[in-house]
């Protein structure tokens, strides 16, 4: 956050540059955060070659009180061997997991009935050595601790021990098998056991061994979203479903503030697992339980009892325990040789079994999520609008991206706030491309006609920051478009508007006068209708580009409120064919509608008893005057028939036709509606 650029004389990074590794984006209370990734090895329902989760989870200054990133290439905890206290409180230490909870974890001997394969675990290292880490951390093993993660904590999703991550939300690729599971035993909801002598991990070992196995309360929040993911082809970093990256729209709780960190788990698994398998098939008489019957909890009675001793020997068929793979196995696999003994037509297949079955980890850089203003109701929606990617070509910052919005689509009703908030970097190498001050990371936002164009639309045309056209002298809508296409340059330094140098921090044309953190605010979306915008000095057409969308629809009612408009019309649409159908009875008595049986009971309770005898009446001598003239039709046309003279004619009254509205009404009737009987 420094003003203009955290830079010497030579344009070279300095940390001693006021605002420099300081800053910090900023989100509101329950408004929406779109966190976006790319996995390498895929990750969805019904993927082809494997088994995954996501697991995204935050961590509160609740949890550390002095979360923090750190400023310097240092680890966390220390540079050397086993963390120290004096090293965990430096300053330019990134700062998670509280120490005493690595110290806890390399303590507390490892879970012994996890699945370990062939891997030699190192013993000494606690539940800081896995499968996944057999050499464990920590303890003069050198640079392999990785800040004060615990291992076995990171690895295993739900933990069976407190651990200070909430989960926000799991995608998995079989949801139906996998969420209940998820929900029921996530720490949100879920207390977890631990024991006053750390060296213990069950309650047996804690309680006989003088210790108190207690549990640390869940966190009372709601239960991690579950849901299948988007499928993702592996060995690809790149956009999955119309062409976006993998995402989740995380709704900041409205319970949380203060500073917060993300991680996302990534946990893959071959399906060489799956019983049935030419790794794991099918034995007479086997148990279906456990792994047997779900290799999601494959667990220690598949582990090689002698370990790593396998690695490049020939191997033929399984060990003596149902070991599925084993370390990059060797055998004649398609049965070519002439015999066991022959050797001509060996194949290794590339295994690793520590990764088989692995968990890759990010996280984010700390952030605060804040209160809402005091005239920004909870229920007032917010929506983040972001900027991700850093300077460079394709080559040069993979895997991260060139610049984009995020969200660089989005649709949102009209009052809508939007939140545009985005940072930069001034450490990026000098000689990375791009515009604008070598090593530098500088965005602005300019309206502009069509995704298609490059040009800004003058201030006469603007929609999306203000209504010119509705009301062009606006001062605070013209403030906004100035502010966000300058980034208030005119304030941290004297611009040059004739100096064509790119490195020029007067350079103002190429924002070169410009902090690298823009926080523009909660802007209403005022005007319906689709708003394009661009970066005037990263949307470098062929190179790079650097445009956005927002559509902005009229008002949208909630899914509980749709149902009740449904429900509403509905009914409305009943209660206005009711009152035409006592309109008609009251109009015309002589009709159906006026009937005993069909009477609308409307009639009743506006018109005086008078009135009502008097229909009544009508409808009676209507009714008798009907009958009468059917009963003299009826006896002459059988005065016509043979022999009708001789005969009394009895003739019973003919049915009245229905048409299909008096069929509805009846059918309303049989419900018990409308039926009266005076």
């Amino acid at each position: 956050d420094c003003k203009p650029a955290c830079k010497d004389e030579n344009n070279n990074y300095d940390v001693t540059v006021e605002g420099a590794t300081k800053g910090t984006m900023k989100f509101y209370q329950g408004s929406e955060l779109y966190i976006e990734w790319h996995h390498q090895h895929g990750c969805g329902v019904g993927h082809p070659n494997l088994r995954c989760q996501i697991v995204l989870q935050y961590m509160t200054e609740n949890d550390n009180p002095n979360l923090r990133d750190g400023t310097d290439q240092t680890s966390a905890g220390g540079d050397n061997d086993d963390p120290t206290e004096e090293e965990t409180a430096e300053e330019s230490r990134g700062y998670h997991e509280l120490y005493d909870f690595y110290q806890t974890c390399i303590e507390r001997e490892r879970n012994k009935g996890l699945f370990t394969a062939d891997q030699q675990i190192e013993e000494n290292g606690g539940a800081t050595s896995t499968r996944q880490n057999p050499n464990g951390n920590g303890r003069r093993r050198g640079q392999q601790r990785h800040g004060l993660e615990c291992p076995e904590e990171r690895d295993y999703y739900p933990y069976w021990h407190p651990t200070p991550w909430h989960d926000i939300a799991v995608l998995t690729e079989e949801p139906q098998e996998r969420c209940e599971y998820y929900r029921t035993e996530s720490q949100n909801v879920k207390a977890k056991g631990y024991c006053t002598l750390p060296q213990y991990n069950n309650p047996d070992a804690c309680t006989a061994n003088n210790g108190e196995w207690k549990e640390q309360a869940a966190f009372e929040e709601p239960p991690p979203e579950c849901t299948g993911g988007i499928s993702s082809r592996d060995n690809h970093n790149g956009n999955v479903r119309n062409g976006q990256p993998h995402y989740y729209m995380w709704k900041i709780p409205e319970f949380l503030t203060g500073r917060v960190v993300l991680r996302i788990r990534y946990n893959i698994t071959t399906k060489d697992f799956d019983y049935g398998s030419l790794a794991n098939p099918v034995e007479e008489g086997a148990q279906l339980s456990g792994m047997k019957a779900d290799p999601f909890f494959m667990d220690a009675k598949f582990n090689d009892p002698n370990p790593n001793n396998r690695r490049r020997r020939t191997f033929s068929g399984r060990p003596g325990v149902p070991l599925p793979l084993a370390q990059d196995p060797v055998a004649d696999w398609l049965g070519l040789g002439e015999n066991a003994l022959d050797t001509s037509r060996l194949l290794q297949l590339q295994v690793n079994t520590n990764q088989f079955g692995r968990t890759f980890e990010d996280r984010t850089h700390t952030f605060m999520v804040m209160e809402r203003p005091a005239d920004v109701p909870m229920d007032r929606r917010i929506v983040n609008l972001n900027i991700r990617g850093r300077r460079g070509n394709i080559v040069q910052v993979y895997p991260s991206v060139e610049y984009d919005f995020i969200p660089s689509e989005l649709s949102v009703e009209v009052g809508t706030l939007l939140h545009f908030q985005w940072t930069g970097s001034d450490a990026n190498n000098n000689n990375n491309a791009g515009n604008g001050r070598a090593g530098t990371d500088r965005s602005n936002l300019v309206q502009v006609q069509s995704r298609a164009e490059t040009i800004p639309l003058p201030l006469e045309k603007q929609t999306l920051l203000f209504d010119a056209q509705a009301n062009p002298n606006d001062p605070e809508g013209k403030a906004l478009v100035d502010r966000f296409a300058y980034l208030d340059q005119d304030k941290i330094v004297t611009c040059d508007p004739e100096t064509n140098d790119q490195n020029s921090e007067t350079n103002c044309k190429q924002l070169n006068g410009a902090s690298a953190y823009f926080d523009g605010g909660l802007v209403e979306m005022k005007v319906v209708g689709e708003h394009h915008f661009a970066s005037t000095r990263n949307n470098d057409f062929t190179n790079r580009s650097h445009k956005g969308s927002i559509k902005v629809t009229g008002f949208a009612f909630e899914y509980a409120e749709n149902v009740a408009l449904g429900v509403g019309a509905f009914l409305g649409l009943i209660l206005i064919i009711y009152i035409i159908a006592a309109i008609h009875a009251y109009r015309k008595p002589g009709s159906w509608l006026f009937s005993r049986r069909y009477r609308p009971r409307l009639l009743v309770w506006i018109l005086s008893k008078a009135t009502m005898d008097r229909l009544v009446e009508e409808r009676r001598q209507l009714v008798a005057q009907r009958r009468k003239e059917w009963a003299k039709k009826a006896n002459a046309h059988c005065g016509d028939e043979e022999g009708g003279t001789d005969k009394a004619a009895e003739v019973a009254l003919p049915e009245e036709s229905l048409s299909w509205f008096q069929s509805i009404t009846r059918c309303f009737r049989k419900c018990g509606l409308g039926e009266q009987q005076l």
